[in-house]
């Protein structure tokens, strides 16, 4: 029912604030009165807690969403668990770039490789990500993607090239240790041997023509373990490729999360 001003004209609706709408503005206020300013966002929330921190107007951003380290946060605080009645008893978990920089193996950047690791596992652009493709197994490809770079921004464009190229069918024919028990090198035969023989040609890693050198080891050297990355990334290869327009979406994504970041910057 529309209500009537004094000239007696008729006057439109005001639809009502939506819940949402005025929880914001409580908590706007609540944390006006504590001398806490709220900044409203440009577009996506974790881009401007991003931006903030990037253009040094915040410390830190404080949220359980990781997606603002991939709009490149410096700083993020997690899990924080405050007890008033014992402060030893609080707890704070801190993810900083060099953090996430060490994980990956480089020494510039981050954004850009993680970017690339929500994209083969889903994330906010898009949710479903490439078949059968978890979180670990898509952060140790892209760690293989950025082995011997000293930053991430062409990440992308290695994983692209290397969806190009396709799965490699002599890392596919890698399916079993072929390692001697005895030393811990290659073998020479189609699966694990107790120890190298003269059949087998002896082991040219322990300077034998017959036999080998047996020894303590830790790691296989034999190709079906020390290929692991490569063979890893191949198998995240062949899975990104039967998923149905994988890279135009991680294309997609890179953009929107570049756009949403410069708006945020702007936007501060």
């Amino acid at each position: 029912q529309s209500s009537d001003d004094v000239s007696g004209a008729p006057q439109p609706l005001q639809s009502p604030p939506s819940l949402l709408a005025c929880a914001r503005a409580i908590a706007a206020a609540g944390m006006a009165v504590q001398g806490v300013p709220c900044v409203q966002a440009a577009g996506e929330g974790e881009a401007m807690c991003a931006a903030l921190n990037l253009c040094g107007w915040a410390h830190a951003c404080h949220t359980l969403d990781v997606d603002v380290l991939l709009f490149g946060a410096l700083t993020v605080y997690r899990q924080m668990h405050l007890q008033t009645d014992d402060p030893r008893k609080s707890s704070l978990v801190r993810c900083c770039r060099s953090d996430v920089q060490r994980l990956l193996g480089i020494s510039r950047g981050g954004e850009a490789a993680l970017q690339c690791v929500a994209q083969l596992a889903g994330g906010d652009y898009d949710t479903t990500g490439a078949e059968q493709v978890g979180e670990g197994m898509a952060m140790d490809a892209v760690r293989r993607l950025l082995q011997g770079c000293e930053d991430d921004e062409a990440v992308l464009l290695k994983l692209e090239a290397a969806l190009a190229a396709g799965p490699d069918p002599d890392l596919d024919a890698l399916t079993k240790c072929t390692g001697c028990k005895a030393c811990g090198h290659e073998g020479g035969m189609k699966s694990r041997i107790a120890q190298h023989s003269k059949r087998s040609g002896g082991c040219a890693a322990c300077g034998c023509e017959s036999g080998c050198v047996p020894r303590q080891w830790q790691q296989c050297e034999c190709s079906f373990h020390k290929r692991s990355d490569e063979r890893l990334l191949n198998r995240v290869v062949r899975r990104a490729l039967r998923t149905q327009g994988f890279m135009s979406s991680c294309r997609t994504a890179a953009a929107t999360y570049s756009s949403e970041l410069r708006k945020a910057v702007a936007a501060v």
